[in-house]
């Protein structure tokens, strides 16, 4: 077996993903139930494939055609960021069994517009 049971995230850090400007961090997340919240517009979708992202999901899947869209759009500040990172913490409970020795893992996703 590859995976513990108790799989559980620790925190979610977007930078310049989407709609989120400069570092956002997510969490710490409850380990048995989170939920989303908020009123129409408050980017619940956007964490969502944050954390979907972070796994390779396609970025046709993720309600963009192109994978520059992801990366944070400022253009009243003097224009396009070059890159947007989500990286995705996993604590100590929850870490695969070949590697029981670590106390966290980490999966990060970059993007790079050039």
């Amino acid at each position: 077996m590859l995976i513990d049971n108790n799989i559980f995230k620790k925190n979610l850090k977007t930078k310049n993903f989407k709609s989120f400007f400069g570092s956002v961090n997510f969490g710490p997340f409850h380990p048995k139930i989170n939920a989303i919240i908020g009123p129409n517009w408050s980017d619940k979708s956007n964490f969502l494939e944050a954390f979907i992202f972070t796994f390779g999901k396609r970025v046709i899947n993720l309600r963009s055609k192109k994978l520059g869209n992801l990366i944070y759009n400022l253009k009243l500040k003097g224009g396009l960021f070059s890159s947007s990172t989500v990286l995705l913490r996993f604590n100590e409970q929850s870490v695969l069994t070949l590697f029981r020795e670590l106390k966290e893992i980490s999966i990060t996703r970059k993007i790079f517009w050039t």
